[in-house]
Formats: structure tokens, sequence, C-alpha cells
């Protein structure tokens, strides 16, 4: 009798197991953006109080698409995506290519290269501000006072370039397991046949490995533009969006109107539109990768 009944629970368990699943995903993650679809109709400001809480339809998302600081926020977040994922790219494969040829120590090395990609954001926005870059006390300008070349204030004179250096420095690891991975998959007897017809390091590289990679090059693609499009950390402790709006991107915009202006129902329009878009950029992405699959 106890072996049926607990037959019974392990045929059940499973069903049961679905469910709660479907259910728990639905909890935290649907039903938030369900209030923020709901917020994003409304008029509510923390700054007003007594000011009711009014349904103003979509006059909220007609404010965002005519505000300026939005568009220039589309601008930003396209170009920190595109320069640090091409740089990344890059930079992660001339590291996978030195990673794939016969060195010593190369495991310390490839664990030393990797360990950017393991710190914490803020821990890297903070390193990068205060330790390398700082215009009196960083390590680039006690570099530029021994060598007796000019100070410099990269943060101040060049946010965005400085927004893009943390990002590829942060991400390079990331791309380089994906790419060194891919490389080290290479059927080998490719590469000998391609040597003994004569091929060398460049041909066996635009030939060879080059073709292998394609597919890996869009996994890289698609994994990094989804997780690039939300950068918040590196602009909030570095540049905080500025000067001006220089460095805002549809992230920072949607913190600045929550947290900045208190004005909700605007965060939550912003904060929709952010969604669509890189749910559209990520199904394009797919569709692409599923295309050349």
């Amino acid at each position: 009798m106890v072996k049926q009944e607990a037959d019974t629970v392990l045929t059940l368990t499973p069903k049961y197991a679905v469910w709660i699943g479907i259910g728990y995903l639905a909890l935290v993650t649907q039903i938030p953006f369900i209030l923020t679809l709901y917020y994003s109709t409304l008029r509510w400001n923390l700054l007003y109080p007594g000011q009711p809480i009014t349904c103003v339809w979509l006059n909220n998302y007609l404010k965002v698409f005519t505000e300026t600081t939005f568009t220039k926020a589309i601008s930003n977040t396209l170009l920190f995506t595109i320069a640090i994922l091409g740089g990344s790219l890059l930079l992660g494969l001339a590291l996978a290519l030195l990673l794939h040829r016969p060195i010593p120590g190369k495991s310390l090395i490839r664990t030393l290269l990797m360990s950017p990609f393991l710190v914490m954001t803020s821990v890297v926005a903070i390193i990068w501000k205060n330790m390398l870059l700082d215009p009196t006390y960083g390590f680039v300008n006690n570099m530029n006072r021994m060598i007796g070349l000019p100070m410099i204030d990269l943060v101040g004179s060049h946010p965005m370039a400085t927004i893009i250096l943390i990002g590829i420095w942060e991400w390079t690891p990331f791309m380089m397991l994906i790419l060194n991975a891919a490389i080290e998959s290479v059927p080998p007897d490719i590469v000998e046949a391609a040597a003994i017809d004569g091929a060398g390091n460049l041909a066996k590289f635009r030939y060879v490995i080059l073709p292998h990679l394609s597919k890996y090059f869009l996994i890289c693609i698609l994994l990094g533009a989804v997780m690039l499009l939300p950068l918040f950390g590196e602009i909030h402790l570095t540049t905080a969006g500025g000067p001006g709006s220089s460095t805002t991107n549809l992230t920072y915009l949607v913190f600045q109107k929550a947290f900045q202006g208190y004005n909700i129902g605007l965060a939550a329009a912003n904060a929709v539109i952010t969604v669509l878009i890189t749910m559209v950029l990520a199904t394009l992405l797919m569709k692409l990768f599923t295309r050349e699959a």
C-alpha cells in the first residue's frame, strides 16, 4: 500500500512541477510587466502627493516620443551597444586566437583574462573612475606625469568613450571564452589538410577558422546585445548620464524619470518602450541566427 502511494506521488509530481514552474515564471515576469503597463497609463507623480492619480491612457507615450532626451537616449543606446559589441568581439577574437597557441602558463593566463567579467559592475566602474582615470590621483595620469605627457581628464572630456572603454574591458572575456571554445572545436584534420595544401596561418584563419566561427559570432552578438541594451551600472557610477544627457541611454532614462523626477507614469511608459525595443531587436537577431543555422 505504501509503495503504491509512493508511485502515485512520483507520477503526479512532474505535472505539478510544470504548473508550479509556469506560475512562478508568470509571477516574477508577467505580473510586474502588466503592472508597468497599467502604471504607464496613469498621471502619477510622487512629488505631488495631493494630486489625484488619474488615467491619461496613451498621453505618457505621446509625451515620451516628443521629448528630445528620448531620441538622444535611443542613439546613445545604439552607440553603446554597437561600439562595445564590436570592440569586445575583435579583442575577444584576438585573445581566443592567442590562447589557441601552445604558450606556457596558458591556464593561468586564461584565468587572469576572464577575471574582468567576474567583477561586479559597480566595482568595475569605481575602479576605472577613481583608481585608473581620476584626473589627479589616477594611475593613468600618474604614468603620464612620470613620462612627461600632459594630464588628461578622460571621464570629463570624453564621457562616451569612457563608458565604451569600460564596457569593452568588461565584456571582452565573455567573447573570448565563447570564441576560444569555438576555435578549439575546429576539426584538426581540416586544419592539417589545409596545411598540406600549402595554406599559411592567414589562409587557414580566413578559409577554415573564420567560416567555422560564423555561428558563434551570431551567438556572441545575440547574447551581448540583449545584455548590453540595459547598460546601467557603468553609466550611473561613472558619468550619471551626463554631461547633460550625453551618456544617457534608455535604461538610465527610466531611472531618471522614476527616481529623480518621481514621475511614475512617465517612467513606466519609458520602461515599456525600452522592453519592446529590446524584444524586437532580440527577435530579429534570433531570426537571423535561425536562418544562418
